[in-house]
């Protein structure tokens, strides 16, 4: 109830799912004979109940979803890439040549870093993130500072609230303790809010009394809550956001307001997307009004418990575009084998990013942390492609739960599995558990799958008992559709890979990175060697056959299309 929440339960052996929108105080009670959901309400409610395969059922949601009027967001690939946060890296000690001096030293390291969020210590003193437009002596020429991120192709990102100081002050906290390195004492009353309240911009009781809010975190100060279910103040808000002329945000409103509240998110942060800017929420409910839905702060500490299972609950949910925070978040000083652990379970998500650097390790310390950063690089078309195929049918395929993925499987659906789909056919198996350990029980559905690295080929459904799993291997295998789509570098076009798991399938339908450009790969008769046909061109396709797996590579061209047939 403090950040983002959802009613929609669903049983994938069973074939059902249910959902309610309406009421207060929702609550859904599961147990192993019953499935209950309740609200408080003055008028009647509807409770829906959804049957079929997965598909069906998520179809169906997204069309409530949209129905009743929740946000439905287009995703961005720029999210896609590799971020860079300030607050690990830097707190609220964030300043233009120290974030400049950041991003290009991990540039040069070769992180291909494409976005920076500059979330704390940019307002002026006593100023906060609704401080419109007010960058104060940290940033002395913002426009300056933004066109050279520009120059080093990254978006430049703010973090954002929907809380407003009251007038007046200046305000002082109670406690001026706040983690890791604030420095401020005091916050000024923040003109803005008697706008606010002259033309009913903020959250009321019902009584018609303003609420007030104070976070325990930033500002801990009390402040009004912008009531993003009046479309004027949505307006509002979105004409304040232009003036930080930034690229994009993360919402990050810390205040606990309630189950009954959450809804006050989803309009304003939505707005900010639909009109261009590069969103990641984090408060809201039942959808995710931005790109990147965040969860609640599961750094290092929590990859054995909060972080995977919050992953698979949001996505289950219909909100597969996860991230938590940066990769180590405080746990950088020394090189662990956590720390490389952390870095894969991020990188077979949406988002990832860093912050602190690895600079002080040594060089093999150093390469075994980058390898799950160029994996990610080099799926990262291929995640992007799984999320608009999520925005367009309502499934998870960014991130599917293996027990969504294969609902007749009560194996697949095990929780001791830490596992899932990204996309059609990457299964995702990072060891978090045992992470001092070098092996893993790893499940196999039913079907082919051939090993990331090696190329060995396996046929489940399958349990691996013990299986090696060191730090330098990709924990993932091939199977399900057997078609991926990776890259080399910015230049080189993108290369599908085809494993010779079907003989004939439906076409796989691939969107590039701008958005909207296509191409369609079809398989049909491949028996033996085969031959790659650019439909498009009419001509044939220099192919390359990887002799462990027999997995077919060739390059891919937008609004080209390609077919995979026997060489007879």
């Amino acid at each position: 109830s403090k950040r983002w929440q959802s009613s929609f339960v669903i049983f994938p052996h069973n074939g059902l799912a249910g959902v309610v929108f309406g009421g207060k105080q929702p609550s859904v009670l599961l147990g192993p004979e019953a499935y209950t959901m309740t609200v408080t309400a003055d008028e009647p409610v509807t409770f829906y109940y959804l049957t079929g395969d997965m598909p069906e059922i998520y179809g169906n949601y997204k069309k409530l979803l949209v129905e009743n009027g929740f946000p439905w967001i287009k995703p961005k690939s720029r999210f896609f890439e590799l971020g860079w946060e300030s607050w690990a890296a830097l707190g609220y000690q964030t300043r233009d040549e120290t974030v400049l001096k950041s991003i290009s030293d991990f540039q040069k390291k070769g992180y291909p870093i494409r976005w920076a969020v500059t979330g704390s210590g940019f307002w002026e003193e006593g100023g906060t993130t609704t401080s419109f437009g007010k960058f104060g002596k940290k940033f002395p020429a913002p426009l300056a500072f933004k066109a050279k991120l520009h120059a080093q192709d990254v978006k430049w990102m703010i973090g954002l609230r929907t809380n407003f100081v009251l007038p007046g002050g200046p305000h002082i906290p109670k406690s001026a303790k706040r983690d890791f390195n604030l420095k401020g004492k005091f916050f000024n009353g923040n003109p803005l809010s008697t706008v606010g309240v002259d033309q009913g911009y903020f959250v009321t009781d019902t009584s018609g009394d303003l609420v007030v809010k104070t976070s325990r975190y930033f500002p801990i100060v009390p402040c009004y809550l912008l009531d993003g279910r009046n479309p004027q103040a949505v307006d509002w808000y979105t004409d304040l956001y232009c003036s930080w002329g930034v690229d994009g945000i993360k919402e990050d409103t810390m205040m606990d307001v309630g189950s009954d509240l959450l809804d006050i998110f989803n309009a304003p942060i939505a707005r900010l997307a639909d009109e261009g800017a590069l969103v990641m929420a984090r408060c809201g409910s039942f959808s995710s009004s931005g790109t990147l839905l965040r969860i609640n702060d599961t750094h290092v500490k929590d990859m054995t418990k909060r972080t995977p299972v919050n992953y698979w609950h949001y996505a289950a949910s219909g909100a597969p575009n996860v991230y938590s925070d940066t990769v180590g978040f405080r746990q950088m000083k020394n090189y662990t084998n956590k720390v490389v652990r952390h870095a894969w379970l991020m990188a077979l998500t949406a988002g990832l990013a860093v912050g602190e650097v690895p600079y002080d390790w040594n060089e093999k310390q150093q390469g075994l942390f980058k390898r799950p950063f160029d994996f990610h690089y080099q799926i990262g078309p291929y995640l992007y492609d799984a999320a608009i195929k999520s925005y367009h049918s309502g499934y998870p395929y960014t991130l599917t739960p293996l027990g969504i993925a294969y609902p007749n499987d009560a194996n697949a659906a095990e929780p001791a599995h830490y596992q899932w789909m990204a996309g059609e056919s990457l299964l995702c198996a990072p060891l978090v558990k045992n992470y001092k350990s070098s092996q893993m029980d790893l499940y196999l559905p039913e079907g082919l799958w051939f090993d990331y690295d090696t190329g060995k080929k396996y046929q489940g459904p399958k349990l691996l008992k013990d299986f090696a799993m060191p730090r330098d291997k990709t924990p993932c295998f091939v199977g399900g559709k057997g078609v991926l789509i990776t890259r080399e570098s910015d230049d080189a076009p993108l290369t599908a890979r085809i494993y010779p798991i079907i003989k004939e399938s439906s076409p796989f339908v691939f969107t590039h990175p701008d958005g909207s450009s296509q191409t369609v790969i079809t398989i049909s008769d491949w028996k033996g060697m085969p031959v790659v046909e650019n439909t498009t061109t009419g001509e044939g396709v220099l192919v390359r056959v990887d002799e462990a797996s027999g997995a077919v590579s060739f390059e891919i061209l937008p609004e080209n299309n390609y077919q995979l047939k026997s060489n007879n």
